[in-house]
């Protein structure tokens, strides 16, 4: 027996009160001081089966604090690696800026140095105010609201666009061609069944009536399916001011677009939810409203794109389009032609058009190896491969005149353009018909853009060779010929003689970017096509008076290298509380303040570019922002904004993550606001992220 046992129980015999109840209070103490029903070991006999199980649970104890102990000192082991990994990422972050930083300084410097050498003129900029950049701005929305307007019943000619969450530019350019190309062929077929059937007819019955019944009936199988299509890749046939019916067509080029992804975005089931209360409980205005604008979001069983879907539409094809290719195949043979290349130094990289000897070398060798595996040969006549050439070469006309028509659809649908896939020099000319030669170009911007080609540097390494301008362009002989003036000849003759100097440098880059620009052709006036939409658009004629990289370029294109200031002035804060009433949930020093305004503008100027734009992505569906932002409150209906939302009516819990709504661009935070900790709002953020990637709809 245990010698606390053994005195207790004399203690017991000669009845000593004080002691007795002492031992009674210890046993009670420590009878479950191992675990329920196990005491220390000490309370009993080492004999006895009781002090055999309380050994062994103090045994199974101490293992059990050996293998917390160890489990602590992993985790804090994984967290300190973690750590020391993330600020190894920042290290190497903070090193690319400032890489890129000092390579932009160092060719802004030679940039410089060159124009100062070659008496280039900085361009005289004119501070353009903001009441005056707003009015330019209201002169390109409404050009573009006008030719909105040349499309009868815009709003009602609308298609649904399905997609694949991650989907790829390439593949829907694809199908789209194979769709548009059946399509021509029923147009075709109805033109010649409407030749067929008009000259059947005789004199009397050949009025326009009668050859409009019969034109509907043979063309309406082709209308139907052009319903069906975005027509990217359609031939527009050269609209009769007398031929109703092709006015009609014309209109199919140009829709509504509705986008909808495969995880879909949630107006359905917000309608559904909707609904299932309404039987259950008496509805609120406010989830009368939510009802009403959930019907809205549907159309045909489908959600309706409102602004969020859209944007990531447009997002995805132009972050594709510098890998966008056009497949050329035979019965027996396939290859695919890139139609941008990379041009370009250091930080000024582009993806500019192949030119016209690409193209043509690219499909002649194709066709030459093609006849080599079947005749064994690489021998061919011209006459024999030239339909083949011909319907190769259209078919990339069609591909570069498509990215055209996007950018057209883009601009109509008042979406801004991420463009890095094009020098400077040829986005001009495909967005706004500007050429060097035009009064807008100064020698300035021109310098600027064949210095972010190359070209700039090519051009100075010729002067003191004693090169002439006909050693160094061959389209002179062309050019004399084509003139009918003698004056003009003999001008252009005088050119041809001139030597490459300092003093004329300017003359020879204009030249150059000419050249440039005729060398590819083939792309620039597809491209040119489907923007303008064969003419019927010309935004540089329209908007002439806007200068165009002070402003024009501005209101077209966004900008992806989003800088944490301008981030930090585009976020507004909302706030959704159950009691309207109490003013304290606006104004009051609190949490949510807190996170508006000191919090999140610090993680945002924490924040790489990358970091930035995957922000401004899963608010908005679109990764990047618009150059001209008014810096106070405005009233416009077109001013960016995102939302940081903190919403206490559709709170469940403090802990909720953040919801993204890219249609409203809103982020909405629970009304606790994470108590305004940081760490926590980053955790919770990453969590979101984790969940749905960049880019998801309406993220709950």
């Amino acid at each position: 027996r245990s010698m606390f046992e053994e005195q207790g129980r004399g203690i017991a015999a000669r009845r000593c009160p004080l002691h007795y109840a002492v031992y009674q209070y210890v046993f009670e103490l420590y009878s479950d001081y191992r675990e329920p029903g196990v005491g220390h070991e000490a309370l009993y006999d080492v004999r006895t089966a009781e002090y055999k199980k309380a050994k062994q649970s103090f045994s199974q104890r101490q293992e059990d604090l050996i293998h917390e102990i160890e489990k602590a000192r992993q985790e804090a082991m994984a967290k300190v690696e973690k750590l020391q990994e993330e600020a190894k990422q920042f290290k190497d972050q903070m090193e690319d800026v400032q890489k890129v930083n000092k390579e932009l300084a160092e060719e802004m410097k030679e940039l410089r140095e060159l124009k100062t050498k070659f008496n280039i003129r900085e361009k005289e900029i004119e501070k353009i105010s903001d009441a005056k950049m707003k009015k330019m701005n209201g002169s390109y929305r409404n050009y573009w609201k006008e030719k909105r307007a040349y499309f009868v019943d815009l709003k009602k000619n609308k298609i649904n666009i399905d997609l694949e969450q991650d989907f790829l530019f390439q593949n829907f350019c694809d199908a789209q061609y194979a769709f548009d190309e059946d399509l021509s062929k029923l147009q075709k077929k109805a033109d010649a069944d409407i030749a067929k059937a008009i000259k059947k007819l005789s004199e009397i019955d050949k009025t326009e009536d009668k050859i409009l019944d019969i034109s509907r009936q043979k063309r309406e199988k082709y209308l139907q399916k052009i319903q069906d299509s975005p027509c990217l890749f359609l031939n527009i046939k050269v609209v009769e001011k007398s031929n109703r019916n092709l006015e009609e067509e014309r209109n199919h080029f140009i829709k509504m677009w509705n986008i909808t992804y495969e995880s879909g975005t949630t107006g359905v089931e917000l309608e559904k939810q909707t609904r299932k209360k309404k039987k259950v409980e008496k509805q609120t205005k406010k989830e009368k409203k939510e009802e009403r604008k959930a019907k809205e979001l549907v159309i045909d069983g489908k959600a309706k794109d409102e602004g969020g879907p859209t944007r990531q539409f447009y997002s995805t094809i132009f972050d594709q389009l510098c890998s966008l290719k056009v497949p050329l195949e035979t019965d027996e043979d396939k290859t695919e032609l890139e139609l941008f290349e990379q041009v370009g130094k250091g930080v000024d990289k582009y993806y500019d058009p192949r030119s016209d000897d690409q193209i043509t070398q690219f499909i002649t060798n194709f066709i030459k190896q093609k006849n080599k595996e079947i005749t064994g040969t690489e021998e061919y006549h011209d006459c024999e491969i030239e339909y083949e050439r011909k319907c190769f070469l259209e078919k990339i006309k069609k591909y570069y005149r498509a990215v055209g028509r996007i950018f057209l659809h883009a601009m109509l649908d008042n979406q801004k353009i991420v463009c890095n896939s094009m020098s400077c020099l040829i986005r001009n000319a495909v967005f706004l018909s500007a050429f060097p030669d035009d009064d807008c170009y100064c020698d300035a911007d021109l310098i600027n853009t064949l210095h972010a080609t190359g070209d700039f540097e090519q051009a100075q390494k010729l002067i003191g060779q004693g090169m002439k301008f006909g050693d160094c362009f061959s389209d002179y002989d062309e050019e004399i010929e084509k003139q009918s003036s003698e004056e003009k000849k003999e001008m252009l003759r005088k050119e041809m003689e001139e030597v490459v100097t300092a003093e004329n440098i300017t003359k020879f880059l204009k030249k150059k970017a000419k050249i440039s620009l005729a060398e590819r052709s083939i792309a620039i006036n597809s491209m040119i096509e489907g923007v303008t939409l064969g003419g019927r658009f010309n935004m540089g004629e329209h908007l002439v008076a806007i200068p165009i990289e002070e402003a024009m370029i501005k209101f077209i294109f966004a900008k992806s290298q989003i800088e944490a200031i301008d981030l930090i002035d585009i976020l507004k804060m909302d706030v959704q509380p159950k009691d309207e009433n109490n003013p304290e949930n606006f104004s009051a020093p609190n949490d949510r303040l807190e996170l508006f305004n000191k919090v999140i503008p610090e993680i945002i100027e924490e924040w790489t570019y990358k970091e930035r734009r995957d922000f401004v992505k899963l608010c908005t569906g679109f990764d990047a922002i618009p150059f001209v932002i008014p810096k106070e409150e405005s009233d416009d209906s077109n001013a960016f904004k995102i939302t940081i939302e903190f919403n206490e009516i559709e709170e469940k819990s403090p802990d909720d993550l953040p919801i993204f709504h890219t249609c409203d661009n809103v982020m909405k935070i629970p009304f606790s606001a994470y108590e305004g900790n940081k760490q926590v709002f980053l955790s919770k953020l990453q969590i979101s992220i984790d969940c749905v990637g960049i880019g998801g709809f309406d993220m709950g």
